[in-house]
Parts: structure tokens; C-alpha cells; sequence
């Protein structure tokens, strides 16, 4: 199954994306999974390989994060079957769940994670999130704590395959950010945009797709009833460049 037809074909048990819940649901299931009850991965149903997902990822789901399962597991999907020489690259990894995802078996992809830790809610991740890096990386797999801009215009080698912006969420930012970014782009690269529920990410994505002079294909855009939601957190869009 390609990717495309992976993510859309991603359901969800007794609840759905817009089914409206109270905020402490979404507590009560991520307390659960740190205490090694996984609910979220249950009420995820995926196209193939559903289990072997869910034990790929259990381990991982206890860490704290703004994000779900479902969304962990077309991280992983997206870069199990990015092309060897390409790179993932995740654009704020907070606690590191998004980052994570995407190491877990697939030792031999080269993966680099980007943060400066610089927000007030980041208290304490300059420390704890290096210790969770060191559990799953590989020699094909880098951190470094800096912000994009210097991260693309002095670190950054080789061709993108699968990208994540998870920083800052302003619409300046994260149109800065793509454009940075897109010079390394590889012919299919696909890229993943999260709190598309807010304005200023989903005006940002749509805003540079419209303007670029390559040709992207948005594969997946779903929002939820709020934030946080245990099927898409607060709204995904996955596009994907097509020439």
C-alpha cells in the first residue's frame, strides 16, 4: 500500500476526528499510556500491519506528548519508506515523540531532530530529551540544539525525504521555515504540518504550496472538534512535492 492511500485509509473506533470531547478524555488516555495502557493505539485502526505498529510504537507512546498514535504512526510509515539516501528531518521536537517515531526500526535512515529549546513550557526537556534520544538512535541519527534558520543555512547535508515542522506555529515562522527548507527537497518529498486546526499553520501551508514554483499534492487534511484530540491531536496536513 502506498502512503497516500496508508494515511487515508486510517479509522478510528468509537470515536471520530470530529467527535466532540471533554479536554481531561484526552488526560485520562495519556496518563494511561505512560502507565502502559495504550487506549489510543486501540481506538486507532490502521490499513495493515496494526499490530506490529502498535508494539513498534508502545514504548514511545509513554513519553508526554502533543500528538496521538495515529499521527506516530504515519511518521514511522513515512520514513520506513523514504529512500535510503534521503533525510528525515523534524522541525521541534518538544518531548520527542514526533522524533522518536521515526528512529524506532529504522536504524539505517539518516535522521536529524532540531530545537533550541527556547519556549518557557520547554523547562527541563534541554535535560531529559537527550536521555530519551540515546534509548533509540543509531549512527545515522543526529540532534542538534539550534533553530532552523541556522540549522539549513550551516548543518544541514543531503536531500529531504520526509520533513516535520513542529516549532513555533506562527505563520511568519513556519513560512520562513518551508522556504528554507524547500531547496532540499527531494522530487517526492513529503511533508507534515500538525495544529492545522489554527489559522496561522494551515495559512502558512496553503500559502506555500500556492506560491512556490514546485508543484506539491496535499495527500491528507483533516482538523478535529478541539485540541487535544486522541484521533489527530489538533489537525494535520501531509502534502507532498510532485515536481
Amino acid at each position: 500500500m502506498d502512503y497516500a492511500n496508508y494515511i487515508n485509509n486510517i479509522t478510528f473506533r468509537l470515536i471520530r476526528p470530529n467527535t466532540k470531547l471533554p479536554r481531561r478524555f484526552m488526560k485520562l488516555l495519556n496518563h494511561l499510556a505512560r502507565v502502559g495502557l495504550p487506549l489510543e493505539s486501540w481506538i486507532t485502526r490502521l490499513p495493515e500491519d496494526e499490530q506490529e505498529m502498535r508494539r513498534t510504537l508502545r514504548k514511545v507512546c509513554r513519553v508526554p506528548k502533543m500528538s496521538t498514535f495515529s499521527i506516530g504512526a504515519m511518521i514511522n510509515r513515512g520514513v520506513s519508506h523514504m529512500s535510503d539516501e534521503h533525510v528525515f528531518v523534524n522541525i521541534g521536537v518538544w518531548h520527542g515523540f514526533t522524533f522518536l517515531c521515526g528512529l524506532i526500526n529504522n536504524s539505517d535512515k539518516t535522521c536529524v531532530g532540531i530545537d533550541n529549546f527556547s519556549r518557557k513550557s520547554q523547562r527541563g526537556e534541554r535535560e531529559k530529551f537527550p536521555k530519551r534520544f540515546s534509548r533509540y538512535k543509531s549512527s545515522h541519527h543526529q540532534f542538534f540544539e539550534t533553530d532552523y534558520r541556522d540549522y539549513f543555512a550551516n548543518m544541514h547535508k543531503g536531500t529531504i525525504g520526509f520533513l516535520i515542522y513542529d516549532a513555533k506555529h506562527t505563520y511568519e515562522l513556519q513560512l520562513e521555515a518551508l522556504a528554507m527548507a524547500e531547496p532540499f527537497f527531494s522530487k517526492d518529498c513529503i511533508i507534515l504540518i500538525d495544529d492545522t486546526n489554527d489559522d496561522p499553520p494551515r495559512q502558512a501551508t496553503m500559502d506555500f504550496i500556492a506560491n512556490s514554483s514546485n508543484r506539491y499534492k496535499i495527500l491528507l487534511d483533516r482538523t478535529t472538534s478541539r485540541k487535544p484530540h486522541p484521533t489527530l491531536w489538533n489537525g494535520i496536513i501531509i502534502f507532498q512535492r510532485i515536481g
